[in-house]
């Protein structure tokens, strides 16, 4: 027998065996998505949009579970008897098309988030132009990576939105309209992709603005009489849609109003697990969330342009015409673009959940080159790995005792790790040392 295909076998098994023990996992995420439609459907009378009726929606689930023979549905409701619904009207509406069936609607969906997360990292090496390797690291990280397991743990969205992220940047590298007809075909079918995955769930809206840009950068503006409008109606439509499956016509102003209702509101502490890194620099120095979100963005930005900077005056050329240029080039890639703008979403964002960092993996494993194993890029993608799954801190746990802010450090070094690796990549790529670095186009 093939010692590879032997091998593929065994990572399958392992990846099945540990992700049927975790089938059983009570899902308190989920249950959210799952509960408000339920709710909705199961209640005797009308109920009012969950964001201002969160109490109602809970006693009738309550109720419910109550009453169930489902162990599963039991478990998950006595974690949420009350509701934290921060969830996007839209995000609920797409979950009313859920089994009534917790037991079944958690583990189709588990399903799906297993398959799904296999699939991604395979085409992660499909955009970075050579896949070699990566059905077995895509088996090795469903087993082990500590990020995805949270996330079909706690039935989150973060593998769906991963396989959105990276068939959206996929389908633009490899549109390749040839008429005016299929860029605009293109461009409504992109637009479209990018604004559902916005509304579902907001963490992402920097990559689909960014993933517009590289649209429009390698293929033009088409016809934007026909593309606006067929943007501005697919909006429409979903937001009627919300609006009739939650009763309300004000239901994304009551979602809005509610995410936006205190500077604390979404700022869960290091100590309930948001290892967000402008949250540690708030809390280390006392920072106002604000002011530490600034300082993170102010260094981005000046490392950034740094590099670009460098780039420019080693080839002697005029500084901000050779910018520009290297900027616009950047903006040939949306494998590059994407990476880039998770990881600028990670460093920024005030709330960030382990389980989160399975989006990582798009920048981290787009850095990865099986074809040079010793190249700088492959070594900062394991290290990112490393870091964002909280590997390292949870293997010398066994010895020492680590606060919550080691752990908030271990995954923030994460996205630190991906920052040089892509800061690296732009580098190289301006000065035209593209050979071992990963290329869409190979």
């Amino acid at each position: 027998m093939n010692g590879k295909f032997l091998s593929l076998i065994l990572l399958l098994l392992l990846s099945l065996n540990t992700w049927v023990a975790r089938l059983p996992a009570a899902g308190i995420d989920f249950y959210h998505y799952w509960g408000v439609a339920k709710a909705r459907q199961l209640s005797p009378s009308p109920l009012q949009n969950p964001y201002v009726a969160s109490t109602a929606h809970a006693d009738v689930l309550n109720q419910y579970a109550d009453a169930s023979n489902d162990q599963i549905l039991k478990e998950a409701n006595s974690y949420r008897r009350t509701l934290d619904l921060t969830g996007t009207p839209l995000l609920y509406t797409v979950s009313a098309l859920l089994p009534e069936s917790y037991s079944l609607a958690i583990k189709g969906f588990r399903l799906g988030q297993l398959v799904l997360f296999v699939l991604t990292i395979f085409l992660i090496g499909v955009l970075r132009g050579n896949s070699t390797g990566f059905e077995l690291l895509a088996l090795v990280l469903a087993a082990t990576f500590s990020p995805f397991l949270s996330d079909v743990v706690v039935g989150n969205l973060n593998a769906i939105q991963l396989f959105l992220l990276v068939a959206a940047a996929l389908l633009i590298e490899r549109a390749q309209p040839q008429t005016s007809k299929a860029r605009l075909r293109y461009g409504v079918m992109i637009l479209c992709g990018l604004i559902f995955i916005t509304l579902l769930k907001p963490n992402l809206l920097l990559s689909s603005l960014l993933l517009s840009a590289v649209f429009l950068r390698k293929y033009g503006l088409p016809r934007p009489t026909l593309l606006i409008p067929a943007g501005v109606a697919f909006t429409v439509l979903l937001l009627v849609a919300t609006n009739v499956c939650l009763g309300s016509a004000q239901v994304w102003l009551d979602w809005y109003k509610l995410v936006s209702a205190s500077q604390d509101r979404l700022a869960y502490p290091i100590e309930a697990g948001n290892y967000s890194t402008t949250l540690l620099l708030s809390q280390l120095y006392t920072l106002d969330i604000y002011t530490a979100v600034n300082a993170v963005a102010v260094f981005l930005i000046v490392s950034f342009c740094s590099i670009v900077a460098i780039a420019a005056i080693k080839q002697g050329s005029p500084l901000l015409g050779r910018s520009r240029e290297i900027v616009f080039n950047i903006l040939q890639d949306s494998g590059l673009v994407v990476s880039i703008a998770v990881t600028i979403t990670f460093a920024l964002s005030p709330l960030v959940w382990a389980h989160y960092y399975t989006l990582l993996l798009l920048p981290a494993l787009w850095l990865l080159d099986t074809r040079f194993p010793w190249q700088l890029g492959n070594w900062l993608s394991l290290l990112a790995i490393i870091f964002a799954s909280g590997g390292l801190v949870n293997l010398l746990s066994t010895w020492f005792v680590f606060s919550p802010e080691v752990y908030a450090v271990s995954f923030m070094l994460g996205w630190v790790w991906v920052w040089a690796g892509l800061l690296i990549t732009v580098l190289k790529r301006a000065l035209g040392a593209t050979k071992h670095m990963p290329l869409a186009t190979e």
